[in-house]
């Protein structure tokens, strides 16, 4: 069974760790390995985690104490992170992220939740009601290309 909570400080090692091997592994199908490697690399900053943590809504999925995934809501209704471990993609643990991400934001008053998504997850948000505004070229270093998406959320 998986638990979602609050992600807290101790929780940076692992966030890190899951992060970089996502992208290094389940986002190499859809970009370059110059490109994953510099976006993995934009992970390695505890100051970054620690900001997101404390500013952010930012829940963590774990099973049996291993952390498996995470998301974080920026206010206002920005989703700015959304990772799954790649042993555990396809098991609902981004659905269950994001339905919690969802109801959060609802009952915070966002009327939608905005993000640029990438071309790995682009059937997943499509799937789960997000609209597909088009896509746009992004600088990590170097270009890339993701999708700005939107959900409106019920009132």
């Amino acid at each position: 069974m998986n638990t979602i909570r609050l992600a807290k400080e101790t929780d940076i090692e692992p966030i890190k760790k899951l992060y970089q091997e996502t992208i290094l592994s389940v986002n190499i199908k859809d970009y370059t390995f110059e490109q994953v490697d510099l976006w993995a690399k934009r992970g390695v900053d505890n100051n970054v985690w620690l900001h997101r943590i404390n500013e952010e809504y930012f829940i963590v999925c774990e099973i049996e104490n291993q952390l498996v995934g995470f998301c974080s809501l920026k206010p206002g209704g920005y989703l700015n992170t959304l990772f799954v471990h790649k042993k555990f993609q396809g098991q609902g643990i981004a659905k269950a992220l994001l339905l919690n991400i969802e109801q959060h934001a609802q009952e915070v008053g966002s009327e939608e939740i905005s993000a640029d998504v990438s071309l790995t997850a682009n059937g997943f948000f499509l799937k789960n009601g997000y609209i597909d505004l088009g896509q746009q070229t992004v600088c990590i270093g170097i270009p890339m290309i993701n999708s700005k998406m939107i959900k409106q959320l019920k009132k």
